[in-house]
């Protein structure tokens, strides 16, 4: 299990801002189904006395999972002007080498899997998505990303009636087996 510990000063209800944010209470914890299925949880102690929220997640998740439980990091820690201990919660390692946790250093870590992930899926069969909405099929030969936003924002495939080429303000290329 992987851990994040946010500590605060100030006593806040914490109670109603996890039920709003789709935890479930449990006896003296909350728990938050995560996107990849409903049985993978993240699990959330709060410690009232010491002034802290310990949230555990499973080693094993998905991208999409891993999102969600930054964003309940990013938002419990505003909330609670908290300060996020994640050295329990290290995920992986950047193109440096360097370490990357649940929360920091996140956000480049994404950058860089989505775009190695992308750059694997080149002359690879894919989907373009916007969004729910599929755009198109085919081999994937080119894809161009915002460099601000890190969004795919361009793509050309090749398909069955030749090149075809997308445009969007967040594209979503998938591979398909």
């Amino acid at each position: 299990m992987l851990q994040t510990k946010i500590t605060y000063k100030d006593y806040k209800e914490i109670n109603d801002l996890l039920l709003e944010e789709g935890f479930i209470r449990k006896d003296n914890y909350f728990l938050l189904p995560l996107p990849s299925h409903p049985k993978i949880q993240l699990k959330v102690e709060h410690h009232a006395t010491e002034q802290y929220l310990q949230l555990l997640f499973p080693d094993n998740v998905t991208m999409d999972d891993c999102e969600a439980v930054n964003k309940v990091i990013q938002n419990l820690s505003k909330y609670l002007d908290g300060d996020i201990d994640d050295s329990k919660g290290q995920l992986g390692y950047d193109e440096n080498g360097d370490k990357v946790f649940i929360y920091h250093g996140f956000d480049q870590w994404k950058d860089y899997i989505e775009n190695a992930k992308h750059h694997s899926l080149e002359g690879q069969h894919v989907n373009v998505f916007h969004g729910d909405e599929l755009l198109g099929r085919g081999i994937l030969l080119t894809y161009n990303q915002e460099r601000t936003h890190k969004q795919t924002t361009t793509c050309t495939l090749l398909t069955t009636t030749g090149e075809q080429y997308f445009v969007g303000d967040n594209l979503k290329i998938i591979g398909v087996m």
